[in-house]
């Protein structure tokens, strides 16, 4: 392990100075090529960085905090935070801006799985497909829920809400319900 936050660091001695705030945190990272690319928060403002094996350079300070980023299939970049924060990288470093002002959810996680992009998010689960977003209808435990995470698998889309885990395999939805939230199973268990 080595420290590698040169250009990150707000002290004096640093060389960059970002916003004169010692709040920095540093929430997903990803690699794309030679470089790695970050997404976090500058106290409450977003932030994107890309490391170039020397130190970290500043693409982007967004209004909203920043929690995941993810590199696609295609070498494309996206990132995504609160109030519906979608940023793309394209392959130049250049940043553009998909975000949808009418969806103010959280977003907190991103995967690619059968060539879509599925979001966890504060109210259910999005999934971006040709860079339109759109909210996924799984049914109503599901559709409010916070996901706190998404994973893909070669076979399997994998949801973690605060109470389900869901399984997709591209065509059914399978809702997988922890026995500590059933509540017929845990009184039955208590009087065993």
């Amino acid at each position: 392990w080595r420290l590698i936050n040169n250009g990150l660091s707000t002290k004096s001695d640093s060389s960059i100075n970002i916003l004169d705030q010692d709040n920095i945190s540093v929430l997903d990272i990803c690699k794309r090529d030679h470089l790695l690319f970050c997404v976090g928060h500058v106290g409450g403002n977003g932030l994107i960085a890309v490391y170039n094996d020397t130190k970290w350079e500043i693409l982007e300070k967004s209004v909203t905090i920043l929690c995941a980023i993810l590199t696609l299939e295609s070498g494309i970049i996206l990132c995504a935070g609160y109030s519906g924060n979608l940023i793309l990288i394209d392959h130049d470093n250049s940043i553009k801006n998909l975000s949808n002002e009418d969806i103010q959810s959280g977003f907190y996680s991103l995967t690619e799985f059968l060539g879509k992009v599925y979001i966890g998010s504060e109210s259910g689960i999005y999934c971006l497909n040709d860079f339109n977003l759109e909210k996924i209808d799984v049914n109503d435990l599901i559709n409010n829920s916070t996901i706190i995470k998404v994973e893909a698998t070669e076979k399997y889309l994998w949801v973690f809400s605060e109470k389900h885990i869901l399984r997709f395999d591209g065509s059914i939805w399978q809702i997988i319900e922890h026995p500590d939230n059933n509540e017929d199973l845990r009184e039955s268990s208590s009087k065993l």
